[in-house]
Formats: structure tokens, sequence, C-alpha cells
């Protein structure tokens, strides 16, 4: 119940540019919805950047998590 809240609300300030981000919450919210949401079209953006300043992840080692779960 509170993945869907989640999801509905940011769809809601997505439709009007803002975001909605979990600064903390329980672990079985946290698997099912990502805390940062979805990046939209800022995520060609931010994996530009990262491959530009940090070619070989040292700053940030892994995968660039940008999606739900």
């Amino acid at each position: 119940a509170l993945a869907t809240t989640v999801g509905a609300l940011r769809g809601e300030f997505e439709g009007i540019g803002g975001s909605l981000l979990i600064a903390d919450g329980p672990s079985s919210l946290l698997t099912m919805v990502h805390p940062m949401g979805s990046a939209g079209a800022a995520a060609r953006l931010m994996r530009g950047l990262r491959s530009e300043f940090d070619p070989h992840g040292a700053l940030l080692p892994g995968p660039f998590q940008l999606e739900t779960p």
C-alpha cells in the first residue's frame, strides 16, 4: 500500500516538473521503490557526466543506480 502511494505521489510531482525522494523508510519499502525515483531524461546526462569525470568508477564503484528495482 505504501509503495503504491509513493508511486502515485511521484507521478503527480513529476507531472508538474518535481520529484519525490525517500530519505528514510522501512527496508520493505526500499526493496519495492528506489529512494531516488526515476531519473527520467536526466539519466543520460548523469551517465555522460559520470563517464567524463569518473570513467573508472573510482568515486562511486558499481552500477549507476537510477531506476526503480
